[in-house]
């Protein structure tokens, strides 16, 4: 199992969006069984920017209900029977959350605000 302090030096890559490395983490370290797997994006400066994790489409009620429960609902659009997306607002992070049961996967994404503006801007860039 990789521990993201034991695996510093070890990481996967250079994130685009904040030029900070990434690292890919063993859901087992977390003890969570539903975690399908778990990436931790670092700014430059080694503070950490994004966290996103995946996990099956059958897991999204539950985790849902615990997100409503604990922080403010910015959107929620249900855009088929298939897919859901909700957005939360903790006054820090932007808190994503995102169902595609034709992939049956759940995406959680945690974005700092610096994360979300630069991501962003680079998409609309893109266009």
């Amino acid at each position: 199992s990789r521990h993201l302090i034991e695996s510093k030096d070890e990481h996967e890559g250079i994130n685009r969006f904040t030029e900070g490395k990434q690292y890919y983490l063993s859901p087992l370290d977390f003890n969570d069984s539903s975690m399908q797997s778990l990436l931790v994006i670092f700014d430059k400066n080694e503070k950490a920017s994004a966290v996103i994790a995946i996990y099956d489409t059958d897991d999204f009620d539950s985790i849902n209900y615990r997100l409503q429960k604990k922080y403010a609902t910015r959107t929620h659009v249900r855009s088929s029977v298939d897919n859901s997306f909700v957005t939360y607002n903790n006054g820090m992070n932007i808190i994503e959350f995102e169902k595609n049961d034709l992939n049956y996967q759940a995406e959680l994404r945690i974005l700092s605000d610096e994360f979300f503006k630069q991501y962003k801007k680079d998409i609309s860039s893109e266009i």
